[in-house]
Parts: C-alpha cells; structure tokens; sequence
C-alpha cells in the first residue's frame, strides 16, 4: 500500500575499491572477459584462461588426481608465463571439488535411472 506517496529512489555509483590502472587481462572462450585491477606486482591476480586450465587439467590428469601436487604441477607449467604456487593450488582445490561433485552428480543420476527401471 503506497498511500498515494510516491517514492524516487536514487543511486549513487560506489567508489573504486583500487585505483584503476592500464593493466588489463582479457580472457576467450567460457571466460569472455576478465578484467584485472593491478596496484603492484605483488598483487596481481592470474587468470586461468581456457588454454591454460586445459594445460593444468592434462597435468593432473596425468600425474593422477590424488597424486597431482602444486609443486609438481608448476614444474610441468613452467612453459605458462605466470601461476604461482599459491594460484596453483588454489585452482588444483577447485579442480578436487569440482571433481567431486561432478563424481556425486553423476552417481545421483544412476541411481535415479537404476530406480525408474526397476
């Protein structure tokens, strides 16, 4: 009920967290466009584009899910201009997880299709 008063709401645009820089990184394909805001070098955040997860996923897969460390997995990425330890193993975290629920998803599933044929 408005009561005939009719309210005008306005926004304001929210400050920059981060002065903006001229250092931008875009990304292809799933990743359409990421941009980055980059104060110092010690601050720069990788983005993993498609090529290079595609890189990181054949590592792993090739070292073997439960055997694939972050220390192994950058010795084979020395080629890839950029990821650190620590962008490493946060993105091998990731992979673990969506692993796992992919697994978990597709259990659900089959026991979802074994049922309906029962």
């Amino acid at each position: 009920m408005n009561n005939g008063v009719h309210h005008q709401s306005q926004t304001q645009p929210l400050p920059s967290p981060l002065p903006l820089s001229s250092s931008t990184v875009q990304g292809q394909g799933l990743f359409t466009t990421t941009t980055t805001t980059v104060t110092d070098s010690s601050s720069r955040r990788f983005v993993w584009s498609v090529e290079r997860h595609r890189r990181f996923a054949q590592i792993v897969s090739n070292l073997g899910i439960e055997n694939a460390l972050p220390e192994a997995i950058l010795e084979e990425m020395r080629d890839v201009d950029g990821p650190t330890l620590e962008a490493v193993a946060t993105h091998l975290h990731k992979y673990r997880l969506y692993l796992s629920r992919l697994c978990d998803v597709r259990a659900q599933q089959q026991s979802i299709l074994f049922s309906s044929l029962r």
